[in-house]
């Protein structure tokens, strides 16, 4: 085969390589095109235009994978070689109708626009189509001359400037692709120019790799007869190793003994911590949320009983909020001692950051910024939303007390993360997976490593006496960990401090949507209450007065017992207290069933270690309220269990 047969063989097998790569610039600049002329030309012009290319794209597409599958052999290459040329003249009388089809005449903007487009796919064709001038011609010419035409014809003096700057730049695609053209013939003349020296030193390097192989076997034998004479002298050193070895492995298996047992003995030092503050909350939550009973119970009644409008309104609000506080502060301390769960919903967390910014920003001073980025596609987590704002102050309210003095930007970001096996292995309470990172940095003075070890135990504070409680960092473990998640804390003394949280995520479709408060139901009926506080039976006694029901206060089981059985059919429900004296609520509300099985019973309590929800539901309880109530939530539960009952 002659040479000049074997570079017009190499030339196609170029012009079907690079075909791909203008297929893609092709589509792009189609819908690009499209897009940007579609409010200046009418649309049909435009889908027709687009159908035509598209159908002209696939065929060439259709074209190039016929000839990768058979690979044709040089002989065979002219016919498709000319197929090529027809498909590349296609395009370009595509692309040069383009320039008349869709041509907008009022708006010089989009005529920009059109010929930035056409010229872009000119010379983008250089790289692709130089390999044969022809084929090249083909394509530019078609695309390019209606444009330029078009514009010269416009008239204007603009479109005019553009019609021969086109073609000065057409001229000069031209001259580009010829000079590539001719590059790209040099190349394959001095591939085959150099075809009788490659051959040459392949033969050189065969030899030589026959040289080396022999050289390569008389080394081996010196070297087998080199390891005969080590032999006995590895031997020795290798029972000398494995007894080190022996020696080594039982050394470490005492130093990680000891390390394991000094490791329990921290963990039970402070499961037993751990206990004793359990102990103490659970002692403190039922006396503390009693009073709280009172406080927040009386003080809704008298904004209930007086105008908005009023400035005690406003005052009693503001008591109503500390009382809430002191009721988060509660449960906050039950959280941390793990005596009490929290009811987990699906909750989607941008919402929730915000809220808990918003609040920040308020209290925060002038020179301290708030930098925030919050995805609002991350995923939902299953949470109880109380604990995970307390979560978000806590960390927040640490980060404006380390910058209180100097300054500096607290920077809260909200967004997904893959936890993969390398995370997992550090974090063992993390699983595979989609998870929610939120992360808390400021630029305060930072802490020293000894105070990083113990950021999270209870009680530890570096705060002044009066400013701070030492629990409110052992909490957010607390709560991360019981979601099944895991904190981080990284810090440096003077470069600020940065906490991280990942928390598990769950589908999108299984969070649930915020749902609008209840108004206050009133009902009708008589009630039964009892509570050995005087100050919440008086409390009692005035809420359900005013919802509307007939009510019978006690501070005395056994009273309460004794109006009962003097009248059973008398009573629409029971409402009682859990640790009273003389008789519990559980046994006061066996005595009342066994009087009356059907009576309705709802069971209450400030905090007990003998009694929650599900003890109350296996004791027949048609109901169970947590003090301190809000009257919302009595009416609420007691309605519900009125209507209950009646259906």
């Amino acid at each position: 085969m002659q040479r000049t047969e074997i570079i017009h063989a190499e030339q196609i097998r170029l012009l079907y390589a690079n075909a791909p790569a203008g297929f893609v610039a092709t589509v792009l600049n189609m819908v690009l095109l499209a897009l940007i002329q579609w409010h200046v030309i009418s649309p049909p012009r435009i889908m027709s235009w687009m159908g035509f290319m598209l159908v002209l794209t696939a065929l060439r597409a259709v074209l190039v994978w016929r000839f990768q599958r058979r690979a044709p052999a040089p002989p065979a290459l002219g016919r498709w070689g000319t197929l090529f040329g027809l498909g590349a003249l296609g395009a370009g009388l595509g692309w040069g109708s383009a320039g008349v089809w869709l041509f907008p005449v009022a708006s010089i903007t989009h005529q920009m626009f059109l010929a930035f487009v056409l010229g872009g796919m000119i010379a983008g064709a250089v790289g692709l189509l130089s390999a044969r001038m022809s084929v090249f011609l083909s394509f530019v010419c078609p695309a390019a001359v209606p444009i330029i035409v078009r514009l010269l014809v416009q008239g204007d003096t603009p479109s005019r400037t553009m019609g021969g700057m086109a073609a000065l730049f057409t001229v000069i695609i031209v001259c580009t692709a010829l000079r590539l053209h001719c590059t790209i013939r040099t190349s394959l003349h001095l591939r085959f120019d150099n075809a009788d020296l490659v051959t040459a030193v392949t033969a050189e390097k065969a030899r030589i790799e026959h040289l080396n192989t022999e050289l390569t076997a008389e080394i081996t034998e010196r070297q087998r007869a080199e390891a005969a004479l080590r032999m006995a002298h590895e031997a020795l050193e290798e029972r000398v190793q494995e007894r080190t070895a022996e020696l080594a492995t039982t050394l470490e298996q005492l130093q990680a003994e000891m390390v394991e047992r000094q490791r329990l003995t921290e963990e039970l030092r402070q499961v037993q911590k751990m206990e004793a503050v359990g102990r103490l909350a659970g002692g403190v939550a039922h006396d503390f949320n009693n009073i709280l009973a009172a406080m927040i119970g009386y003080t809704e009644l008298a904004t209930h009983n007086m105008p908005a409008s009023s400035p005690v309104w406003h005052q009693l609000r503001e008591v109503l909020r500390a009382g809430q506080r002191a009721k988060a502060l509660v449960q906050q301390i039950l959280t941390f001692s793990r005596r009490t769960e929290q009811a987990r919903t699906p909750v989607q967390l941008p919402p929730l950051v915000e809220e808990a910014l918003a609040l920040m920003r308020a209290s925060l001073p002038s020179t301290i910024e708030i930098h925030q980025y919050i995805d609002p596609e991350v995923g939902a987590v299953l949470a109880d939303p109380t604990q995970l704002h307390q979560v978000m102050l806590n960390l927040c309210a640490n980060a404006e007390y380390a910058m209180r003095q100097t300054g500096g930007i607290l920077d809260v970001r909200l967004e997904a993360a893959e936890v993969d096996s390398a995370l997992v292995a550090q974090y063992p309470t993390l699983h595979l997976g989609l998870h929610v990172r939120l992360t808390v940095r400021d630029t305060g003075q930072g802490m020293p490593p000894d105070i990083v070890e113990r950021v999270y135990d209870p009680f530890f504070t570096t705060k002044t006496a009066g400013e701070g409680t030492g629990i409110g960092l052992s909490v957010v473990h607390g709560i991360v960990a019981n979601h099944g998640g895991t904190i981080t804390v990284e810090s440096r003394v003077g470069c600020g401090t940065t906490f991280t949280i990942y928390l598990p995520c769950i589908p999108w479709d299984m969070a649930s949507e915020v749902q609008t408060e209840e108004p206050l139901p009133y009902g009708q009926g008589r009630l039964l209450f009892v509570d050995d506080e005087p100050a919440l039976v008086r409390l009692g006694h005035a809420v359900l007065t005013q919802l509307g029901y007939d009510v019978a206060a006690y501070t005395s089981s056994a009273e309460a017992l004794a109006a009962f059985q003097a009248a059973p059919h008398h009573f629409d429900l029971v409402i009682t207290d859990y640790t009273m004296p003389q008789m519990t609520g559980d046994v006061l509300t066996c005595a009342l069933r066994r009087l009356r099985p059907d009576i309705p019973i709802i069971l209450e309590t400030g905090f007990s270690h003998t009694i929650d929800a599900e003890q109350a539901a296996a004791l027949g309880v048609d109901a169970f309220l947590l003090k301190p109530w809000t009257v919302l939530e009595l009416a609420r539960t007691i309605a519900q269990v009125l209507a209950q009952r009646r259906a």
